[in-house]
């Protein structure tokens, strides 16, 4: 497969490459091919489908805590105001702050630095919780 991609791409582009074998294997038509990587991609899809959903309900039910609306039955117009909520945040995040490759950087290290944060804090929140209760001694 090397020496198939060293004739396909040339020695000189093979160096920028990350990798050359899979970029080659786009090429190839096949009707075999095509239907794995049709397979492949819809089962990927699941998951990120799957991974939004369960954002989605866990970002309604913070929500109805915050606005105190936990005892009141789960309406579909409320999950769907998360849902456009979310999504409109996406859209401004997008075109207003991604724009160039600075601004990209400083978002990653927000981001990053706001997920270590929760990764030490939540534990520590959810065990603090457990002997505030008296279930943990």
């Amino acid at each position: 497969m090397f020496i198939g991609a060293l004739f396909f791409y040339g020695s000189s582009y093979l160096r920028e490459t990350v990798f050359p074998v899979m970029n080659m294997l786009r090429y190839l038509q096949s009707p075999i091919l095509e239907r794995i990587d049709t397979f492949l991609l819809s089962a990927h899809m699941f998951h990120f489908a799957f991974v939004i959903a369960i954002f989605l309900l866990c970002f309604y039910g913070g929500l109805r805590i915050l606005f105190k609306r936990v005892s009141k039955p789960v309406t579909r117009r409320g999950f769907l105001f998360s849902f456009l909520l979310i999504m409109g945040c996406s859209l401004i995040m997008s075109t207003w702050f991604w724009q160039s490759g600075k601004e990209q950087n400083m978002w990653f290290l927000i981001e990053v630095s706001i997920g270590a944060a929760t990764y030490a804090l939540i534990p520590a929140l959810l065990v603090f919780a457990g002997k505030r209760k008296g279930r943990i001694e």
